[in-house]
């Protein structure tokens, strides 16, 4: 038999080659068997699936925050508040003073969302902006459902809206006592 001296190439022995065979396979299926855990384990993570405190579908609606005594019966006073609150952590998209109205844009990475498939944003109006007793927020929130073909799907988050509904009601709501 002739033989190529080379460095690189394995002498052919019958009796490894299907101790190798075998060998090589157990290790084939465990390198395929971790390879599959990992997939399984990290799909959720490539797919991107919304938060579990997202709710598909419809709003949350308006929910009321009365003014705590020292801002009640003076708009101005309270409308700056609110800016002043809502702006420390959002980009205000529109604003109109004189109707009451605010809303932000679109804020990505609510919730522990994706940075680039989950937003949220803020809307609150003053029902009377002469001598306010009360105002109005809500909350909107989207999930990017399939990337390619730009279909989003709207609704709002149980987190988010509990998150903004809290810091508002801290800076101008009214405080009851625990007892």
């Amino acid at each position: 038999m002739f033989f190529l001296d080379c460095p690189f190439e394995k002498q052919y022995n019958p009796a490894e080659s299907i101790v190798g065979v075998v060998s090589k396979g157990a290790k084939m299926k465990g390198t395929f068997a971790v390879a599959g855990l990992i997939t399984l384990v990290s799909l959720p993570l490539m797919v991107g699936c919304a938060p579990g405190s997202f709710v598909k579908g419809r709003s949350a609606g308006w929910e009321t925050i009365e003014l705590n005594d020292s801002l009640k019966g003076n708009y101005d006073l309270s409308w700056q508040k609110t800016v002043n609150a809502i702006a420390q952590d959002y980009d205000i998209e529109m604003m109109d003073k004189g109707s009451g109205y605010l809303r932000t844009s679109w804020l990505y990475g609510i919730s522990g969302g994706s940075n680039y498939r989950y937003c949220g944003r803020i809307t609150v109006k003053y029902p009377e902006v002469r001598e306010p007793e009360k105002f109005e927020v809500k909350t909107d929130a989207q999930w990017l459902h399939k990337p390619t073909l730009g279909v989003w799907h709207r609704g709002w988050d149980k987190k988010f809206n509990r998150e903004v509904s809290t810091i508002l009601s801290e800076c101008l709501g009214r405080t009851v006592s625990p007892d």
